[in-house]
């Protein structure tokens, strides 16, 4: 009998969907060895479309306290992998006096971590943690959790002129960064394709170079970068994902703990950078962009062991 690991993250208007769809990419990655159940609050039709591709949903009752009602449902027995950074090092603590091990998936390390491993797929320092002696550190782009159209991407577009551009700015897009991009490249002659979340709200001008993509599959946006020349994002997910591809990114950030990644991909050279898109001058970054000669750099990751890998270090728990 396959041991149970029980996957946590949420998203929605507010904190997004990143945290949710790595976390799913990590239990594709371990479907086939062990038996996986995905929790999340309140989820939408897209959520739970993508759960059931991958794995069994873990459903809450819709409690008042969802913490607890999910500590209630753990035998002890499971692995359970934890995915915002609202789970805190108390939650943390209970769920290992269940005697459930523990894995958290963390890009900020802003509190004390309670839990036998934690993967930072952004740059960091291991004494910017603070953890238990037990708690092992994967840190770095080579632990960024890849859905598998994008593992096995081969990218067929190269093309020195900007001619299609691919924009997803978040799948709430609280701010509305899409309208704003979009009123940019207005003038422009290129092509664009716009990846929105079902629970964003934009509002999409009627022009004959502009298509909308709602609730798509990794396959088709893995095939939405392949036919790009350029991406704008938000320091998030989703440039993982792009990086994989090779497809050139402009990003920026709007939430705090978009800055520490973003730094490092602008230090690395792996962006354009967009700076702060709710303060900077948007306008004149993205038109950088488009006159600048320099080259981004593509890194290059061996993103097909990752699974190896991963099932490695989860056969150790």
């Amino acid at each position: 009998m396959n041991k149970k690991i029980i996957f946590k993250a949420d998203a929605g208007k507010h904190i997004g969907y990143g945290h949710f769809i790595r976390t799913l990419a990590l239990a594709d990655m371990l479907k086939d060895g062990y038996d996986c159940y995905f929790s999340t609050f309140e989820p939408t039709f897209y959520q739970l479309d993508e759960i059931n591709k991958v794995c069994k949903y873990f459903p809450l009752m819709g409690t008042t306290d969802q913490f607890q009602e999910f500590l209630s449902l753990l035998n002890g027995d499971e692995i359970v992998v934890l995915d915002n950074y609202y789970y805190d090092t108390n939650f943390q603590k209970q769920i290992k006096r269940k005697g459930c091990k523990l894995v958290c998936i963390d890009g900020i390390h802003s509190q004390h971590f309670y839990c036998d491993i934690i993967f930072n797929p952004d740059f960091c320092r291991p004494e910017d943690y603070s953890v238990e002696q037990f708690t092992k550190l994967y840190i770095g782009l080579e632990w960024a959790f890849l859905r598998q159209p994008f593992i096995n991407n081969i990218r067929k577009r190269k093309n020195n002129q900007i001619t299609n551009v691919v924009i997803a700015l978040g799948g709430a897009d609280p701010y509305s960064l899409t309208d704003q991009v979009l009123a940019v490249l207005q003038n422009k002659q290129i092509q664009i394709k716009v990846i929105v979340g079902d629970t964003a709200r934009v509002n999409i001008p009627c022009q004959n170079n502009v298509e909308v993509y709602s609730r798509i599959s990794a396959e088709q946006i893995a095939e939405l970068f392949n036919l790009s020349d350029l991406g704008i994002f938000s320091a998030s997910t989703i440039c993982n994902e792009a990086m994989a591809c090779k497809l050139p990114i402009a990003a920026g950030y709007y939430v705090d703990n978009q800055i520490e990644y973003y730094h490092f991909l602008e230090n690395n050279r792996l962006i354009y950078p967009l700076g702060n898109l709710l303060l900077d001058d948007l306008e004149d970054n993205i038109n950088k962009v488009f006159t600048s000669m320099d080259k981004v750099i593509s890194p290059v990751f061996d993103y097909k062991s990752q699974v190896t890998k991963i099932r490695e270090i989860f056969e150790k728990l």
